[in-house]
């Protein structure tokens, strides 16, 4: 048994994952002990982690099909401790070079025991694991298979891998050394395997565990807010009162006003009261509606409704994308607006000492470089979840989705792993009137100025597609709008986040992004896996934010890989790119272009082109 920290075991030592041990080894993640995580709004992480597996389509395997998940139907789990068992079971002698190739552990030890778990073929060669791996987009996954030679009867102990004095695994060769060979040892076949969990075999790909095509863990980041509708889903009426307060419709707090039944509104709220009831018994949505009508019960009050009117004429969406966007508005007021939050005009009004001047520079620094608001807070409450597996396909379009295998200790139940915490984060607005600007300006929209917040608020609500913002895929250049403010919002928070790391005095992989295009902004937060946070970004907020955004504007213009960064790509791992846990989307939709512009553009005209 081998013990790691959370975040570690998160993405590197999940079920069927090939991972270190300590003592040198390589083994396979057997098992997982773990304890329940509590204080999550279940429903919201499964309609997160549901809308990230649907782009496997029909190639999700143990989830359930065709309907909202249950979260009865889950236990959701923070790793205490992990079990390895050896594998790959393929080994090389040091002396005589032989390859052996077991299929159990068992059989692997019945052949080694009496020779210390050296080579039973020259009883004096040292076993080394192989760290090839074989494995299939459908997430299977075998051991490096050793070939035979096409003699039955020279059997197994002549066999070796003739690598040619290559690195690369398409010039290796199984060989037969059998002295009936003549010693001119038989060429057998290249390394290779086939899948023959398929009607037809597939040919399986090959790589050293560790690539990182070999075990893709797939995963979600949420902001823990309270829930809504305490064990159940928000309706259209919910989020249209999110919304609102939002756009400034109607007073913070509307919401829990009128939930709390201190107005009329027995129409609503007794409606969805029913609701719940009914699809926690099983009874399909579709027929809920139908009974619900059926049964007369009264219609919303009329605050209510005209809440839902006013929303519905500024933001034009509807169902699952206006609920995808009223959940990503809610919490970024819940962690902006709660009490822990400390704005930027609350800190110059407590600051003291030297740091006044320095702090009441920060307003207009941010205005320079087209920042709206900026807040600290040190209950950041961060959902890391990690649901599935896949294998050889970076794209996730032709790979399966495999849920892990069922936990002992939670019988019945889909596994799935992450850890809870609150930790510290700033949380940065763009300029909204500027980012509509500057869409203009580079011919990424054709619609006119809008000066008014909250049309512009609106605007962001509508335009911004949050169901085209897919994790491990570009936006499509068709989503203009959506492609542009995302690319915008994702760029300045990797400037940001990298510079924060070398301000405070942060290891740039303990920080993390959470991303809000539609608003837009974006939060950086410490990712302590313990539980607690260091006051490293509060520090941060309080003391430097003016130097941390001089750095970053600085920064920005240069690129050790220039011209070549700028005209190609756009961003690489001198400039924007961070290591895979704190990056949101994986180092997509990133690029300096957005900041500066692009000698060939588009765009041309970057956000900060104008910054001196």
């Amino acid at each position: 048994m081998m013990e790691r920290g959370r975040n570690q075991v998160l993405f590197h030592f999940m079920p069927e994952q090939v991972a270190d041990y300590i003592t040198g080894a390589i083994g396979k993640v057997e098992r997982c002990r773990a304890r329940p995580i509590i204080g999550v709004d279940m429903g919201r992480l499964l309609e997160a982690i549901q809308r990230s597996a649907g782009r496997f389509g029909d190639r999700a395997m143990g989830f359930p099909r065709g309907r909202a998940w249950n979260p009865d139907d889950f236990a959701f789990l923070e790793p205490t401790s992990i079990e390895l068992e050896l594998f790959p079971l393929t080994f090389f002698c040091k002396k005589c070079g032989i390859a052996l190739q077991y299929d159990s552990i068992d059989e692997f030890r019945e052949a080694t025991r009496r020779v210390n778990f050296g080579c039973p073929v020259c009883r004096k060669g040292a076993l080394e694991q192989t760290e090839i791996v074989h494995y299939h987009t459908c997430g299977k996954l075998e051991t490096l298979v050793v070939r035979s030679c096409s003699n039955p009867n020279h059997g197994s102990e002549y066999v070796y891998l003739d690598r040619g004095g290559s690195g690369a695994i398409r010039d290796w060769w199984w060989r037969c050394r059998h002295p009936d060979h003549g010693g001119n040892p038989q060429w057998i076949s290249r390394v290779g395997a086939r899948c023959f969990d398929h009607q037809k075999p597939e040919i399986m790909s090959h790589n050293p565990f560790r690539t990182g095509e070999v075990y893709y863990p797939e995963s979600v980041a949420m902001v823990n807010v309270p829930p809504l509708v305490p064990g159940g889903r928000p309706d259209e009426i919910t989020w249209s009162i999110i919304t609102a307060e939002y756009l400034g419709i109607t007073p913070a707090g509307t919401l829990r006003r009128l939930a709390s039944g201190e107005k009329g509104t027995t129409g609503a709220f007794d409606r969805e009261e029913a609701r719940r009831r009914l699809l926690a018994s099983g009874i399909p949505r579709e027929y809920i509606d139908a009974a619900i009508k059926a049964l007369g019960l009264p219609p919303y009050d009329d605050e209510i409704e005209d809440i839902v009117d006013k929303v519905r004429q500024l933001v034009s969406l509807t169902g699952e994308p206006f609920s995808m966007a009223a959940s990503k508005v809610y919490e970024y007021l819940e962690i902006t607006k709660g009490p822990e939050a400390k704005s930027i005009a609350k800190a110059i009004t407590q600051a003291r000492g030297p740091q006044v001047e320095r702090i009441r520079s920060v307003p207009q620094k941010m205005k320079e470089l087209g920042l709206g608001e900026a807040c600290v807070t040190t209950t950041f409450p961060l959902v890391k979840a990690i649901y599935g597996f896949s294998r050889g396909d970076p794209t996730r379009k032709e790979s399966t989705l495999r849920a892990f295998p069922g936990n002992e200790d939670f019988k019945g139940k889909i596994p799935i792993y992450g850890v809870l915490a609150d930790t510290e984060a700033i949380i940065i607005s763009l300029d909204r009137a500027r980012v509509h600007t500057w869409l203009r300006e580079n011919g990424f929209i054709g619609e006119p100025p809008i000066t008014d917040d909250q049309q512009l608020k609106a605007w962001f609500l509508s335009k911004v597609n949050l169901q085209k913002t897919l994790t491990f895929e570009d936006i499509d250049s068709l989503e203009s709008a959506t492609k542009w403010v995302y690319r915008l919002t994702h760029s300045l928070s990797h400037l940001l986040l990298r510079q924060a790391a070398s301000i405070a005095g942060i290891d740039r992989n303990s920080l993390g992004e959470v991303l809000f295009p539609n608003v837009p902004a974006f939060a950086i937060y410490t990712g302590s896996s313990e539980g607690f946070s260091l006051g490293g970004m509060y520090t941060l907020f309080e003391t430097s934010m003016a130097s941390w955004l001089e750095a970053a504007s600085e920064e920005a213009r240069y690129c050790l890989n220039d011209p070549v960064c700028i005209e190609g790509d756009k961003a690489c791992f001198a400039c924007l790119h961070l290591a895979e846990v704190s990056c949101e989307h994986f180092n997509r939709e990133i690029g300096r272009d957005t900041i500066l512009g692009a000698p060939s553009g588009p765009p041309r005209i970057g956000y900060w082109s104008g910054v001196q």
